[in-house]
């Protein structure tokens, strides 16, 4: 930990690890425990997971992080929320973020009754532009108690992938299978490669998003998951976009990271 880390964790506040089943927020579990900063694991669940990710969050990480994962009772689910608010979330409406996540942190945050309350989470700089122009610490605007923490957020890749195999401690199966995501099954911000790997290896989630997408348009609306560019396309014609070589808008992240090869894992 740097000075920052020791001021900031002065008084002890409770720390809640936010876990996704995701590398980095697996790596700053992992790196919890190597500082010794007592903290409650904590995953949101929005109802929108790839079931794998699930069972890896379910039945193998607490075993391996050493410690229980607390699931918050939620209102809605992704699916829920997006037939009730009759649109899927955009850029500007991000509906989805708040009450699936914020929200219940919140709620949680105020229940324990501290003064200061850190929420800790596994961003790194490398991973988007956005991302890299956020601070190590930040307060959550609105809420004077509760701090974001991101501790790796100097991180490589390399280094995420360092500390699953120095506590030997395997990766989410879908990374070896080469998704670069495994958070929301599909984020309605991903990027054409992720959309790509959705369809070719769960055509049931495509049917789900089919689906989703003729019922809102029942409702005399026209809603649809992804936009390209600024049009609103649905997802069978945004699926054949994905399959593309070139064309369309894409969210260029900094770096590539390759499945089973990255991990050290291919037979």
């Amino acid at each position: 930990m740097n000075e920052e880390d020791l001021e900031m964790l002065r008084i002890r506040p409770p720390v809640v690890a936010c876990v996704s089943g995701g590398k980095d927020s697996t790596a700053l579990a992992l790196w919890l425990q190597e500082e010794h900063v007592e903290h409650r694991l904590m995953f949101m669940d929005t109802g929108w997971e790839h079931h794998e990710t699930m069972t890896y969050l379910r039945d193998y990480l607490p075993g391996a992080l050493g410690g229980e994962i607390e699931i918050p009772s939620q209102k809605w689910t992704f699916e829920s929320l997006v037939r009730h608010e009759k649109i899927f979330p955009t850029m500007g409406r991000r509906f989805c973020t708040r009450h699936l996540k914020q929200k219940p942190m919140i709620a949680l945050a105020k229940a324990t009754g501290a003064p200061m309350v850190v929420m800790a989470v596994g961003v790194r700089r490398q991973e988007s532009r956005a991302r890299a122009k956020l601070p190590r610490w930040s307060e959550w605007v609105g809420h004077s108690n509760i701090w974001i923490w991101r501790p790796l957020i100097e991180w490589s890749v390399e280094d995420v992938v360092e500390i699953h195999g120095r506590h030997s401690v395997l990766p989410n199966p879908l990374y070896l299978r080469q998704a670069r995501r495994v958070g929301c099954w599909p984020c309605v911000f991903a990027s054409k490669e992720d959309i790509r790997f959705v369809a070719d290896t769960d055509p049931a989630r495509i049917d789900t998003i089919r689906k989703m997408e003729e019922d809102l348009r029942c409702e005399e609306r026209s809603p649809t998951m992804f936009d390209i560019g600024s049009r609103a396309v649905p997802i069978d014609e945004v699926v054949k976009w994905a399959r593309t070589s070139r064309g369309g808008r894409q969210f260029n992240l900094f770096g590539r990271e390759e499945g089973c090869a990255l991990w050290g894992m291919c037979e």
